[in-house]
């Protein structure tokens, strides 16, 4: 069926404005990490983890990039580096860290 297409189509366009509103301002940290957690959550990792990168060394405490790169290094079964990210993301409880950890692995 075509159950996912709309769904699937909105994120690509979201991805794609995101993309333009980096490209018109790479600089800009807000735009680094809007971009960076869209490519995230799309699964593109590689694109990602150089922007949201720069993102946090301007803006160390957003909470969205830091949780995207703890995702990140999830995936890349990097669990020391996913733990430091999800850290700084939250409230610093062990207990949402290995929330997310789980998650990613089920």
């Amino acid at each position: 069926g075509t159950g996912g297409r709309p769904e699937r189509h909105v994120r690509c366009l979201g991805v794609s404005l995101l993309a333009a509103a980096y490209n018109s301002d790479p600089y800009n940290p807000e735009f680094q990490a809007s971009y960076g957690i869209a490519l995230e959550k799309t699964k593109q990792y590689a694109e990602a983890l150089p922007i949201l990168l720069e993102a946090i060394s301007l803006i160390p405490d957003h909470k969205g990039a830091n949780i995207a790169l703890g995702n990140i290094y999830a995936a890349k079964r990097n669990m020391e580096l996913s733990q430091k990210y999800w850290r700084q993301a939250g409230d610093g409880s062990e207990e949402e860290a290995l929330q997310r950890e789980v998650a990613l692995l089920e």
